[in-house]
């Protein structure tokens, strides 16, 4: 099943064409890696699949329904977000504990939701060594 699709997808910033037409569609389960050199509009694209900014044209689905103008807010809850890279995560808190942020802030779930979640992550295995 698709999960998230983008058809014909284009940002433009006055006569700068960041994004140009693109389209993918990224299935349950599939891993999907975003390369490119500077300027490329990456970053540009993310915030449009994330809603902090709309398109000049172009298509989102997110399980079969349009989210093209869904905004960001909406779409976090939908698990469909971004991050920023921080050098620093949130310093006093534990791995789990930085994990459970966004399921808290993005999906509203309780502390003990969110803990169970981040504790039953396997792919978190590799950091046992970093757990508090």
């Amino acid at each position: 099943m698709t999960k998230l699709k983008t058809t014909d997808l284009s940002r433009r910033f006055l006569g700068l064409v960041a994004v140009n037409k693109v389209s993918f569609s990224l299935d349950e389960g599939e891993i999907l890696g975003i390369i490119g050199p500077n300027g490329a509009g990456k970053t540009t694209f993310i915030n449009l699949v994330s809603g902090i900014i709309m398109p000049s044209e172009g298509k989102i689905e997110y399980k079969g329904h349009d989210i093209t103008y869904t905004p960001a807010h909406e779409r976090a809850r939908m698990g469909i977000g971004r991050t920023y890279q921080l050098i620093h995560p949130l310093e006093n808190l534990s791995l789990i504990e930085n994990v459970m942020v966004g399921s808290i802030f993005a999906r509203g779930n309780s502390l003990k939701v969110a803990r169970a979640k981040a504790e039953n992550r396997k792919s978190y295995s590799w950091t046992r060594s970093w757990r508090a």
